[in-house]
């Protein structure tokens, strides 16, 4: 299972997660970014660098160009509240991410049916966009912190 190391601006600070589980999250920033609720300055890069990790563009190199694609403080504002907002649609949803959702997304990589074989707790998704709000907002300071370790794999 691959690893990827998650950060924004400060490279030492950050997280280290399972691909799959940050393709999962990629998921719901790219549902996130297509509902026109947000006013990013380059919003086209931003979706079309989800759509190359939902894709499977980056297996085994995933990462996000976040440092290049926010192009100031308003941009970073947004993608706070983006993540803000997925959390409370976390927070709203039942114990589990269904299968029937997991293989309901619009776009899935030729390796996403054999990544998922069984239902993913909801609340793993929301420790890492709190993390993700974290990060953005400064107030991370882990640079050596596994998600995996955290997460409940049921």
């Amino acid at each position: 299972m691959a690893v990827t190391f998650i950060d924004y601006k400060n490279k030492d600070y950050g997280f280290w997660i399972t691909e799959k589980v940050m393709e999962l999250a990629s998921q719901y920033i790219y549902q996130e970014l297509t509902t026109n609720e947000y006013h990013f300055k380059d919003i086209e890069e931003l979706t079309d660098d989800a759509k190359g990790v939902l894709s499977g563009y980056f297996r085994s190199y995933l990462s996000f160009s976040w440092e290049e694609d926010l192009k100031d403080e308003e941009d970073e504002k947004e993608m706070i509240r983006l993540f803000e907002n997925i959390l409370e649609k976390m927070k709203s949803k039942g114990t589990y991410i269904s299968m029937e959702e997991l293989f309901g997304f619009p776009i899935i990589s030729e390796y996403w049916e054999n990544e998922w074989r069984k239902p993913f707790k909801t609340q793993n998704m929301i420790k890492i966009f709190s993390a993700l709000v974290a990060i953005f907002k400064g107030e991370w300071t882990s640079t050596n912190y596994s998600m995996n370790r955290e997460m409940d794999w049921l």
